[in-house]
């Protein structure tokens, strides 16, 4: 595991400077759209990890 604990960031963006600092913690990103609903967002974002497990999936809610 990472110094971050964490293996995954769902959020509706990343900036250049935290997109970069989060792949090199080898950390998933999700982008969601702004206002979806937690649960939603993770539960998208489960499904299209399980698809493919990229380093970033952009997740339509």
């Amino acid at each position: 595991m990472n110094k971050l604990g964490v293996k995954v960031v769902i959020a509706a963006s990343f900036s250049l400077t935290v997109s970069t600092m989060l792949k090199e913690s080898e950390i998933k990103m999700f982008i969601v759209n702004p206002g979806t609903k937690v649960e939603d967002a993770i539960r998208r974002c489960l499904k299209d990890y399980k698809a493919s497990p990229p380093s970033a999936v952009e997740v339509e809610g």
